[in-house]
């Protein structure tokens, strides 16, 4: 092999290498984010969440679509607080 390609083949190594390697801590990033959520909320879904008020009907439309469109409030910094009473569901749509 030239001087170039053997250059060429250990850049893509080094690349393939790098993604993989961004792969795993992205995954440990991810399971260390699942260990902190209680394990009484890790299956539920926002058919889980049972609404008794006006309010958390609404409120669960705006977590749905905040959801739904998740890709573009990250890449504008958007965040969503959620604020009430305990027992109000706060957590599980958080989720």
């Amino acid at each position: 092999k030239s001087r170039e390609a053997q250059l060429h083949a250990f850049e893509e190594m080094h690349e393939r290498v790098r993604q993989d390697e961004a792969k795993k801590r992205l995954q440990e990033q991810l399971d260390s984010i699942i260990r902190q959520i209680p394990m009484r909320f890790r299956d539920k879904s926002f058919e889980d969440y049972v609404i008794e008020l006006e309010a958390q009907n609404k409120i669960k439309s705006i977590a749905m679509r905040y959801v739904e469109t998740f890709s573009e409030r990250l890449k504008e910094g958007a965040g969503m607080i959620l604020t009430g009473k305990p027992g109000t569901g706060k957590t599980m749509l958080s989720l």
